[in-house]
């Protein structure tokens, strides 16, 4: 079951951006949500643009810098196991960043690399994010970094996986 949406604008903006498109197109839905929310237009276009952009395309490239760095600290403290990224679908849909395996490939479980921010985020975000995890049917842990991008529990979760 999909929770239930908090305000009529996140319904709109998650309804309109289904169909994947562009980061105009994109911020043009979310310039659009507006109107129809708040009566008004509070941002511009480009400020709705750029907002986008940020999101979609600086935070992922941001994502994909830390990512590395986290598979390189894990293989490096984890060497009796492999540490790979994820692609494709397990990727994309189902958000999971590594995935850890033992010597003889079989999967272990996944990892999700995130901001520490994380935790703060909606219920009913991370009540999706949760959702995707399950469907994979293996466990999913998460590392978590700082705004300085140093990675803050790092060891808990390298005692985790030896301990599994």
């Amino acid at each position: 079951n999909v929770p239930p949406f908090n305000t009529k604008l996140e319904e709109l903006l998650i309804l309109s951006a289904a169909p994947r498109g562009t980061v105009r197109e994109f911020g043009q839905w979310l310039y659009e949500s507006q109107k129809i929310y708040w009566g008004q237009y509070k941002y511009t276009l480009e400020q709705c643009i750029q907002w986008e952009y940020d999101l979609f395309v600086v935070q992922s490239l941001k994502g994909g810098i830390i990512e590395k760095e986290a598979s390189k600290l894990l293989q490096k403290s984890l060497s009796n196991y492999i540490i790979e990224e994820a692609i494709g679908y397990l990727d994309d849909e189902l958000r999971i960043d590594l995935i850890v395996y033992d010597m003889n490939k079989n999967i272990l479980g996944g990892i999700q690399v995130k901001p520490k921010t994380f935790n703060s985020m909606r219920p009913e975000v991370l009540f999706m994010q949760k959702k995707q995890n399950l469907k994979w049917g293996h466990p999913v842990w998460f590392l978590f970094y700082n705004k300085d991008e140093t990675f803050v529990d790092l060891n808990s979760l390298i005692d985790t996986i030896k301990n599994r």
